[in-house]
């Protein structure tokens, strides 16, 4: 705040929080040795072969105990929330996804995903008596996470991160205006007919990233509009175990974009020797290439 430039991205930030409150607070968790994201997260997982297809799942983030913790459907949630878990008796456990420090709430595949997208749900855990909730959302933001190989829902959209964007199909041609003025070419949009798994009422932006910030129009578009103007980002190449790790002969692409205003460096790093198992080794060589900053 103490620069004069900033004062008014802070404030049109403010603003727009603000504007998309609906002066709900988080869930009231119980003992906090024993705590549980207050939020449920949906997730994805898309598949090509044998034919193109997603895969539609809750998460929530691991909490200490062991897996297998059961969680039963609380009385704060919607009807639609009933229709859609009715499969499961309200009973359901949270099983941990090998790898990842995520755990998925199962049978996932007995779930109504159409009902539950547009459901307010919350459920109690059983082992530390927690709450994790999700409210409904008219669009999902679902963010691209490398290390877990999944996409992950997220609140708002940063400047050039992979997103797969669900939305109802009375906000496709508002979504489709927002990905026209402020995407990088290369996203593509798709229904129920030619992505199975997704509901009939929804429809798939896949492989959105976000160059510029837009203008929106209603609220519901308001994860579409990032807030920061400086980010960097890696994406592409062929990803290895662990995190930030790439095979050497097809390395990431770099993406920056920056504030017109801002003055950024972006410096190369260069690679650690290689080292073979018969004790000889290959000089590092610098991560050689080209990148351009957009201006946001």
């Amino acid at each position: 705040w103490s620069k004069q430039s900033n004062r008014e991205r802070i404030s049109e930030v403010v603003c727009v929080e603000l504007e998309c409150w609906d002066g709900a607070l988080p869930c009231e968790l119980k003992p906090a040795e024993h705590r549980l994201d207050d939020n449920l997260f949906l997730a994805a997982e898309l598949r090509v072969h044998p034919r193109p297809a997603i895969e539609l799942f809750l998460l929530t983030r691991r909490g200490g105990q062991g897996g297998g913790r059961p969680a039963v459907l609380s009385a704060d949630s919607s009807r639609a929330a009933m229709t859609a878990l009715r499969r499961l008796g309200g009973r359901m456990s949270l099983q941990p996804i090998p790898g990842t420090s995520w755990e998925s709430v199962e049978p996932s595949q007995l779930m109504s995903y159409p009902e539950l997208l547009i459901a307010n749900v919350s459920l109690e855990v059983s082992h530390g008596g927690a709450t994790c909730a999700r409210r409904a959302r008219r669009l999902v933001l679902l963010k691209w996470h490398e290390e877990d190989h999944l996409f992950i829902e997220a609140r708002r959209a940063e400047l050039l991160e992979t997103y797969l964007v669900l939305a109802l199909s009375e906000l496709a041609g508002p979504v489709r205006e927002v990905l026209q003025s402020s995407a990088r070419k290369g996203w593509r949009e798709l229904s129920h007919e030619t992505l199975p798994g997704l509901p009939q009422a929804w429809i798939a932006f896949q492989d959105v990233q976000l160059e510029r910030i837009a203008s929106v129009s209603t609220d519901d578009l308001a994860p579409l509009q990032p807030i920061a103007r400086t980010h960097l980002a890696l994406g592409g190449g062929l990803p290895l175990p662990g995190v930030n790790v790439w095979h050497g002969d097809l390395l990431p692409e770099l993406r920056v974009v920056v504030d017109e205003h801002s003055e950024t460096d972006v410096t190369y790093v260069r690679a650690v020797p290689t080292r073979y198992l018969d004790g000889t080794e290959e000089a590092d060589v610098p991560l050689a290439g080209s990148f351009s900053i957009d201006r946001a």
